[in-house]
């Protein structure tokens, strides 16, 4: 084996070292001309089923696979990123994260889906709405939406009751203001200077 010593030249080091020599990628479609050739729902499930293997645990996966299969009316697989969702946000139908597609659902795609699987959406999208396991199916689309109804305005109250118990008076009621600046700002100053010397 050569060994370099400390008097040698630069020049053999390079003899032995040659440069390493990256080859620069070129893009062969700077257009996006390919990209758009493409079945984007086919893309989109690629990435979907990436997600749920590599990152079951993120409610955002499970957003993202109720998004791709509803734009396909797929209700089963539908119906399994709600239970994910369910699952993931402690069993509680109030979660934030699963009251927009649960709402899309019960909605919108409860209306298109096929009899052939009907039972097993009405049996477990009861599941979801009731937060109980035991929960008894649904018997039609009416009565499931009727209950998303309830659902809903559930969500509605515990909002207007957050509101209500985190500010009292609207922040433009000088009134409640008390000792604020607010309370002394003059109506009629836009630039929100304070008139109290």
């Amino acid at each position: 084996m050569l060994q370099l010593q400390s008097s040698s030249s630069p020049e053999l080091f390079c003899r032995i070292h040659p440069p390493r020599v990256v080859p620069v990628k070129v893009d062969d479609d700077p257009e996006g001309e390919k990209l758009l050739q493409q079945d984007f729902m086919e893309q989109a499930c690629k990435i979907v089923r990436t997600m749920v293997t590599f990152s079951a645990l993120d409610s955002a996966t499970h957003v993202m696979t109720y998004e791709v299969f509803s734009r396909q009316k797929k209700s089963l697989h539908c119906l399994q990123a709600l239970r994910q969702l369910w699952e993931l946000g402690g069993r509680d139908s109030l979660y934030y994260k699963l009251l927009a597609p649960l709402a899309h659902f019960c909605f919108v795609l409860g209306t298109e889906i096929p009899e052939q699987v009907a039972d097993v959406v009405f049996a477990e999208i009861a599941v979801i709405i009731r937060s109980d396991e035991g929960a008894v199916p649904f018997k039609s689309a009416a009565e499931m939406k009727e209950a998303a109804s309830k659902l809903v305005d559930a969500v509605e109250q515990k909002i207007k009751a957050e509101r209500l118990r985190v500010n009292p008076t609207t922040p433009h009621d000088r009134s409640g203001c008390g000792g604020c600046d607010f309370a002394r700002m003059n109506v009629g100053d836009v630039t929100g200077a304070s008139t109290a010397q």
